[in-house]
Formats: C-alpha cells, structure tokens, sequence
C-alpha cells in the first residue's frame, strides 16, 4: 500500500507539473474568451479554437491600468484596476472591467462591458458563480445576460442608476 500510494503521488505530481503550461494558457484564454463575450466580438453559439480567440482578443483589445482617479497608471502601481479597451481602427469602440458581484448564495464574477459614450451596456458575461443550479444557475445563460444589452446605466440628467436585478420582467426606466 506505501509503495502504491508514493507511485501514484509521484504520477500525480508529474502530471500537474506536464500540465502545468496548458492549465495556465487554457486560463489565459479563457479570460480572452470572457472578455471578448462582454465586448460582443464573438458569435454566442460558435465554437473558437485557442489560435482563434488570442488572434481576435490580440488584434482587438488593448489592456489599460486605471487607479481609483481614473486616471491611466502602470500595472504595478498601487490599486491599479485593468480596463480592456475595444478599438476598431484606432477608434474607441467599448471597454470592459472585471466585477464581483454578491448573489444570493455566493459571489459572481465576469466582464462588464460599455460602449463608447460610457452609459450604455455592451454586454456582460458570468465566469464564476455557486449559485443554485435552479434559478442561481441562469445566470450563466445567454438569455438572462442579453437582457442587459443597450441598457443605459445613467438618466438623462447623467447621474448614475445602475442596473438592477429582479424576478419577473420590469419597462426600461429613465427619469
């Protein structure tokens, strides 16, 4: 039993470490993917191979630093937030940040994107959640995600309003 268990310890090990490259790429990618989803640069229901989504990610998205000013900062600086930025052309197009919201039962993480005049919603994607697979659990699906497209977080005056959820169905309200 001890030399089984050092021989699969020892596989186990060799294993994670070979691994290792892929895990870190595929996480990589991953985040790409998720971020590129929010921006609304890839089709909802089209499969996009690792080569594919770096290609568009790299071509389209340039990543910024922000601190709590706003203002651009190195990546080291102290409280420094990313900001991933769309531009077609040269031209700014929509930029989207990483945001932990609390839901019922946990945290939920993913990419919130807006378009260029910054009060209107790009689009959003859920990458980690432990909510219930029941109702919880929708917020994976791209039909409870699309419900936030061309919402406007801001009233005519420009101050700011937010987006909530809630159940059931609710009228666009602007004051």
């Amino acid at each position: 039993a001890f030399i089984m268990c050092v021989v699969c310890g020892f596989m186990l090990t060799l294993a994670a470490e070979g691994l290792k490259e892929r895990k870190l790429l595929n996480i990589k990618v991953d985040k790409q993917k998720n971020i590129l989803k929010a921006l609304g640069l890839l089709e909802p229901n089209k499969k996009y191979s690792t080569t594919e989504v770096e290609s568009i990610y790299d071509t389209s998205v340039v990543s910024k630093w922000v601190n709590t000013s706003g203002d651009f900062v190195s990546e080291s600086d102290s409280g420094a937030l990313p900001l991933y930025v769309y531009q077609e052309n040269g031209n700014l197009k929509a930029y989207a940040v990483h945001y932990e919201a609390y839901g019922l039962w946990s945290w939920v993480k993913g990419y919130f994107s807006l378009k260029k005049d910054g009060s209107t919603v790009q689009g959003i994607t859920v990458y980690s959640h432990q909510e219930t697979p029941g109702l919880g659990g929708e917020v994976e699906k791209s039909w409870f995600q699309d419900q936030f497209k061309d919402k406007k977080i801001v009233n005519s005056v420009g101050d700011f309003v937010s987006i909530g959820v809630v159940k059931g169905k609710v009228k666009d309200w602007i004051s």
